[in-house]
């Protein structure tokens, strides 16, 4: 295969736009499906209990990410990319990472379960069997991505994306019938049924379990560990962000917060799952085209951070608009007093997915070092921002340090991200979104104010004209201030209009 033609197949605009469209298709379905089984255990759970379910996530998350995924996943695909002409040498690639991958989550999983013993015996299974699921499930990115690898370095999203809506279709059926019996172990034991058959495809489906112990490789094993030790600082940063709101309010507020803040973030983590197709889709050949077609490299980068801005405050301005109905249907009413606070937690999304698209960008550019100091700036301004702003304004304070300690840290990613760029068309796009942002902020606080609750079910037109006027205002805005074409949409017409064809 001919790398070096920007029309190629695997980074071909018509590819690319089909292997998003895989991805978002499923990750739509799989975040709805996602909102209604967490609707469904939250409304069975107190708020308290709630907090202890979001609690688990979180200290499982923080131990599994920072010691098992290890940021290892956009390396690995790199390496595999980079090695398209030596299948033997792929073949390594993937069993070496495979079982690094799962001595490492064993390793990890033991620590954190030994832990838990020693604090909180009474929720040592829940933790054990959610540190099981988290090993084998397709949103975990552990176990299961190692098996995706091969598929996804070429973009080849559909299997994967059908693997991963197993998991969450059979965890909807189960938490649906078993509704009125729901506890917190069996919320867990049911995560964990649910992911096995999505793991046993992508086992099958490419004959994985021919993986032996005789090709694994340990000087490429410790050449993986030696290319993810900066990304391994950055994922610890970014996870010490992430969780530092969480244990702030643990300790100054206790559970019941807690599972107020967790039925926020459940709303607004799927979101980011969703929008993390952008740099899923352009990470690959970008990889490809920085050596072979710089150019054509600098406007994949510069395109798909755009679109990253584009997508963030469209959700950011759609949820916030409607906070009140969604917690109310994703929570019950008990979480309703939250919902200001809900307003502000969406546009965490805008600089933490700036961010987050950097940290997969600049990896896939082999710039994973010089991020360290966005990460270092992302950690520093979450704990300091904790420390200063939620024992006095709870959750709202939490919320508002994500926003300020992302928008920090996303300047030092920017500015890494301009030396590669080397002209002034990042500094236009970034003044643009800036004013772009603003307005919609403006008209996010003037829906609110003036237009008030508009409950979905009783007020379908009031809803319908809403709505047609906030997407007429948001497209106007943005090909006003340059964020979208009328190129872009043409674009996206023939897109549809040729998978239709085909």
């Amino acid at each position: 295969m001919n790398v070096s033609s920007p029309q190629t197949p695997l980074h071909s605009a018509r590819h690319l736009a089909g292997a998003g469209i895989i991805l978002m298709g499923s990750q739509i379905v799989g975040m709805v499906l996602q909102v209604l089984v967490f609707s469904t255990i939250q409304h069975q759970f107190s708020q308290a209990e709630n907090g202890t379910f979001f609690w688990i996530q979180q200290i499982a998350g923080l131990a599994l990410l920072i010691l098992a995924e290890m940021g290892m996943n956009s390396i690995v695909i790199r390496m595999y990319v980079e090695h398209h002409e030596d299948s033997e040498a792929q073949d390594r690639i993937i069993t070496t990472f495979f079982w690094l991958r799962f001595g490492l989550w064993l390793l990890t999983s033991l620590i954190l379960c030994g832990f838990v013993a020693l604090t909180e015996p009474e929720i040592l299974f829940s933790v054990a069997l959610y540190a099981l699921y988290s090993g084998i499930a397709a949103r975990s990115a552990l176990l299961r991505m190692v098996l995706e690898t091969r598929r996804r370095a070429v973009n080849d999203q559909l299997l994967p994306a059908l693997a991963g809506l197993s998991d969450i279709v059979l965890l909807g059926i189960a938490t649906f019938i078993l509704r009125n019996a729901l506890t917190l172990p069996l919320v867990m034991l049911l995560f964990v049924l649910t992911a096995l058959p999505g793991m046993i495809i992508m086992i099958l489906a490419g004959k994985q379990w021919r993986l032996s112990w005789s090709k694994i490789d340990t000087q490429l094993a410790r050449t993986i560990l030696r290319e993810t030790a900066p990304i391994l600082v950055s994922i610890g940063m970014m996870q010490i962000q992430d969780k530092s709101d969480t244990i702030a309010l643990n300790t100054f507020f206790g559970r019941e917060a807690l599972g107020a803040f967790g039925a926020i973030m459940r709303v607004v983590t799927p979101l980011v799952s969703l929008l993390m197709i952008i740099s899923g889709v352009i990470a690959p050949p970008v990889t490809r085209l920085r050596l072979t077609n710089p150019e054509q490299c600098k406007d994949y980068v510069l395109s798909g951070l755009r679109w990253t801005i584009l997508a963030s405050i469209a959700s950011a301005l759609a949820v916030g608009i409607c906070s009140q109905e969604i917690l109310l249907i994703t929570a019950g009413e008990q979480y309703l007093a939250y919902s200001s606070a809900f307003s502000v937690g969406v546009w965490t999304l805008v600089p933490g997915m700036v961010v987050a698209y950097l940290l997969a960008i600049l990896t896939a550019l082999g710039l994973q070092r010089q991020v360290l100091p966005m990460m270092l700036t992302l950690a520093i301004g979450a704990v300091v921002g904790n420390l200063v702003f939620t024992p006095s304004s709870g959750i709202l304070g939490s919320l508002v340090t994500r926003i300020i300690a992302a928008s920090a840290a996303s300047f030092f990613g920017l500015w890494v991200l301009q030396r590669f760029v080397e002209d002034g068309t990042l500094l236009r796009l970034l003044w643009r979104s800036a004013l772009f942002a603003a307005t919609m902020i403006a008209l996010h606080i003037l829906v609110r104010r003036f237009v008030g609750s508009v409950l979905l079910w009783s007020s379908p037109f009031t809803a319908l004209g809403l709505g047609l006027c906030v997407i007429a205002a948001f497209l106007g805005c943005a090909l006003f201030v340059g964020l979208l074409t009328r190129a872009d949409m043409i674009r996206v017409l023939q897109v549809f209009r040729s998978e239709q064809r085909s």
